[in-house]
């Protein structure tokens, strides 16, 4: 049985990401890597509802340099943000794709 993720923590400085860790329920997975006193920390946390899709990242070719995670929710209702479009500029590209709420 699959156990989904329940967070992702690790550290990281100028390099790039220097270790991970991953927790499933009460289990946790690493750390992969090795961190120093130095190294700043991270922690991503899935609260209620939202559950791991997927990772993105970017890579030196030696190093991972940023990890990006994808979450579902649960979430039916999207928020969309409000705009005065009286406050944009005239002729402005982004006043052309923005209707007034």
């Amino acid at each position: 049985m699959r156990k989904p993720l329940t967070f992702i923590r690790g550290c990281y400085n100028y390099h790039g990401i220097t270790s991970l860790t991953f927790g499933c329920e009460n289990q946790t997975h690493g750390p992969f890597g090795g961190s120093k006193p130095d190294n700043s920390k991270f922690y991503f946390n899935f609260d209620d509802g939202a559950r791991f899709g997927g990772f993105h990242g970017r890579s030196s070719g030696v190093r991972l340099m940023a990890l990006g995670v994808y979450v579902d929710t649960k979430v039916k209702h999207h928020l969309h943000p409000k705009i005065n479009v009286h406050q944009l500029a005239c002729g402005s590209s982004v006043a052309h794709h923005v209707r007034k709420v």
